[in-house]
């Protein structure tokens, strides 16, 4: 008798913990309404982040032709397509460069969580790739 009482305490508690986490320890999502609203204005200062430092590297100006898309958990993914870049081999630098925009002022700013950016070639498949977390 004191067994099945130990392990109902136990399974009330493992319960608990889990209906906490679920209640307070998740992250909370982007609403659909924010997703759109900070897609788009994320979209307008990258574009013009790198449209203004074209001056710097020759491909910056490139940059503000991405993809950009943002989903409901915060996170951001860039698409780079290389056609846009002259040389190859700055894969590394490009990738750098546009995941160097999410400052830690911009990720408040806009709830982000994660940033991946990807360099996709002219077909669509994936080159090179890089996240933060």
């Amino acid at each position: 008798m004191k067994r099945k009482s130990v392990l109902g305490i136990i399974f009330l508690l493992i319960l608990g913990v889990g209906a906490a986490y679920y209640f307070f320890g998740s992250s909370p999502k982007l609403t659909a309404e924010e997703t759109n609203q900070f897609s788009k204005e994320i979209i307008k200062e990258f574009n013009q982040y790198f449209a203004d430092k074209q001056g710097d590297q020759p491909w910056y100006g490139n940059l503000s032709k991405s993809e950009v898309t943002v989903n409901q958990n915060g996170e951001v993914l860039l698409k780079l397509s290389t056609k846009d870049f002259v040389k190859s081999g700055d894969e590394e630098k490009i990738l750098d460069a546009a995941l160097g925009f999410f400052s830690e002022s911009i990720r408040e700013k806009y709830k982000v969580k994660n940033v991946k950016a990807q360099i996709i070639n002219p077909d669509h498949k994936l080159i090179e790739e890089k996240s933060t977390y």
